[in-house]
């Protein structure tokens, strides 16, 4: 069975670029942690936008001045909307979750202790 990124790169691949977003979306908000799933999400998103430029250009180029910049509007409202969860993102990283507080000096962390590296104590 494929996995959702697989799939999502099936669509894009037969042109369905909206669905494959959609698909990564949906699979982004059942599983919030999967960071290959979101940067799959963002990886198309981006390419899809530039699908989009790319289109309004040959539609501009073709005389559909109407048509093209409806697609150029529907690139940059997207592009807009992604610069707003990215600043949404920085908002709740800054507000919501302080930084674990440094042991005291001297003091190694016991994770740093169970390390399968060795950890030298002097130069």
């Amino acid at each position: 069975m494929p996995t959702p990124i697989e799939e999502a790169r099936k669509h894009f691949d037969r042109g369905r670029g909206e669905q494959a977003l959609a698909l990564l979306e949906r699979t982004a908000k059942e599983n919030p942690e999967d960071q290959a799933v979101r940067a799959e999400y963002f990886r198309l998103r981006a390419l899809v936008i530039a699908q989009w430029l790319a289109q309004a250009e040959t539609l501009r180029t073709a005389g559909q001045a109407e048509a093209a910049e409806a697609r150029r509007r529907l690139a940059f409202e997207e592009l807009f909307l992604y610069q707003a969860s990215l600043a949404q993102r920085r908002r709740r990283r800054r507000e919501g979750r302080p930084a674990r507080a440094l042991p005291p000096a001297g003091e190694m962390p016991s994770r740093w202790l169970r390390s399968p590296f060795m950890v030298r104590t002097s130069r």
